[in-house]
């Protein structure tokens, strides 16, 4: 963080020098803020690059600063382009940048050289315009944006040729100090023309498009310095591990972490519990055609969301899939096709485990991992056994048309063997759909199950209710219980 502070303090002197009144940029304030960005990128990025191989270039021009980075910078990467990416600062006063007419290589192609992962990747781009208003010290916004056009990105391996494509990318950004000194963003981002096309490892060809795709994310309390340390962690760790794996004797078998190894995986760890806050990112594709093999369809609509967060202490998972308006010359017309959705939803959601346990718990992980003390069984059952898992249906629903089904649902495990919970379920159209399952051929031998399952609810309006308790390992159906009828439990 203190690097970061450092390249803040310098870029805000020399907006201070680039006032109106001396419009001009010199070429010793051009060297000055490439000595402090050069130190600044290092410094996030090292120990992968050398610091003087940063292919970085500042330039006075006119009342702007120019600047040049190369692609090169990866080792064992081979990269070729049709030139560097570019752009040009301006002070805007205050501390503030604008950094204006971004430009992107047009036609990059990187060859890796492996033959266990993608050996060639490829993009060409055909327009674009990018731009970003900025602040070095993190104290005010900071905004990024732009829109590409005619964007071909593929990857070219020992498994053959997977191919994106998309017509016009949209995207903005804005991160935003916070009193507690940290940083929370939003973003989203438009896709028109998407699509794309690969082979499975069965040789199954599968193509998508979509017409348009859109996301939106949010991620709260992001500490920078957290981060950064998190990213040296990393790279320090792979670096470690590669020097290892390249040297060891062909067949050498798997050893356990070295203590340096364990070292990072503790620092990876430490960065990452404090990184951020939360993140909530959902995405929707509209308009999607899809080919897997001989098998064709569409959907009109495709949405997914997830958060992770640790509202009051305790780490929360959510998640959201939602799908609609499928058609598909492989979908009967009759007969059994009459009971494919036109709308599925399911919400959940897996909460309880606090933090500050579960990270003492990966913490012991990796001090014990590979020893003769690395069984973590019993010990996964006694935090488990203190910090009760839920996990829980925040939304389902089923819309066949006929009838539509709804429910949410929580289920608290304290154990394999020691678990609560209830549920709601709601049917409505239970009496049209009795009638279209009692004339099918294809359903109809289901009827007495749906005859039980009346029986059991409750009706309430248009609805048939299934209230469902599980505690003590008897389960109740609106009171009912149906233990009974349950197989036994292993």
């Amino acid at each position: 963080m203190r690097n970061w502070r450092n390249l803040g303090l310098t870029m805000t002197l020399l907006a201070g020098l680039a006032s109106p009144a001396a419009a001009q940029v010199t070429a010793d304030q051009a060297a000055t803020l490439e000595h402090d960005l050069r130190a600044w990128a290092a410094d996030l990025v090292r120990p992968l690059l050398d610091p003087g191989a940063i292919p970085l270039k500042i330039t006075a021009e006119g009342e702007r600063y120019r600047a040049e980075l190369g692609l090169g910078l990866l080792p064992g990467v081979n990269v070729t382009a049709s030139g560097a990416t570019t752009g040009f600062l301006r002070a805007l006063g205050n501390g503030r940048w604008a950094v204006e007419d971004i430009r992107l290589p047009t036609d990059v192609t990187a060859d890796l050289g492996t033959a266990e992962i993608a050996s060639r990747v490829t993009m060409r781009l055909a327009d674009q315009k990018i731009s970003a208003d900025i602040d070095p010290s993190l104290t005010t916004a900071t905004r990024y944006g732009g829109r590409l056009r005619g964007l071909i990105y593929s990857v070219e391996g020992p498994k053959g040729v997977q191919t994106t494509k998309m017509d016009s990318m949209t995207f903005e950004s804005t991160f935003t100090p916070t009193a507690a000194g940290m940083l929370n963003g939003s973003g989203s981002t438009t896709l028109e023309g998407y699509g794309g096309e690969q082979d499975l490892p069965d040789g199954t060809r599968i193509s998508y498009t979509v017409d348009r795709a859109s996301s939106i994310s949010c991620v709260e309390g992001v500490n920078a310095a957290g981060l950064i340390t998190f990213l040296h962690s990393a790279i320090a760790l792979g670096t470690n591990v590669a020097g290892e794996m390249k040297s060891a004797p062909a067949g050498t078998p798997q050893r356990s972490p070295t203590d340096s190894q364990r070292a990072l995986l503790r620092q990876l760890l430490d960065a990452g519990s404090s990184a951020f806050s939360s993140i909530d990112v959902k995405q929707t594709w509209s308009g999607t055609r899809f080919k897997v093999g001989e098998v064709t369809g569409s959907l009109a609509e495709i949405s997914f969301g997830s958060a992770i967060g640790a509202p009051g202490g305790s780490a929360e998972f959510r998640l959201r899939l939602a799908a609609s308006g499928l058609a598909s010359p492989m979908v009967p017309p009759g007969g059994i096709g009459l009971f494919v959705p036109k709308q599925v939803a399911i919400a959940p959601r897996i909460s309880g485990m606090p933090t500050q346990a579960l990270t003492r718990f990966l913490a012991h992980a990796i001090d014990v991992a590979g020893t003769d003390d690395a069984e973590l069984g019993p010990e996964a059952l006694q935090l488990l056994a203190e910090n009760p898992l839920t996990i829980g249906i925040d939304e389902l629903n089923i819309d066949i048309g006929t009838a539509r089904l709804t429910g949410t649902g929580r289920m608290q495990v304290a154990s394999p063997s020691d678990m609560t919970g209830a549920a709601e379920l709601r049917l409505t159209g239970m009496d049209p759909l009795m009638r279209l399952i009692g004339q099918t051929p294809e359903t109809k031998a289901g009827m007495p199950v749906l005859i039980m399952l009346k029986g059991l609810g409750k009706v309430e309006g248009n609805a048939t209710v299934w209230r469902i308790a599980y505690a003590g390992n008897k389960i109740t159906v609106n009171g009912t219980d149906i233990s009974g009828m349950m197989p036994p439990r292993k």
